[in-house]
């Protein structure tokens, strides 16, 4: 059985600085989301805007030993 749900987060992308407008808190927000919902579920699907920013999904995914697809 799987039970699966979209979410949408603004993942800062390494080396790449934050968008004007956008606030640093938020981005950090996103980022500690995002280590939470790897932690918590067993495989990753990565629907993203552009290779870069599947790297720390990737990354966090790898470090916690969790299945990417």
């Amino acid at each position: 059985m799987q039970n699966a749900s979209g979410i949408q987060l603004n993942v800062p992308v390494p080396s790449h600085p934050i968008p004007a407008g956008a606030p640093e808190d938020a981005a950090r927000k996103d980022v500690v989301e995002l280590e939470q919902l790897v932690k918590s579920h067993d495989s990753l699907f990565l629907l993203m805007d552009s290779r870069e920013s599947r790297w720390p999904p990737t990354v966090l995914g790898k470090a916690y030993g969790k299945v990417s697809t």
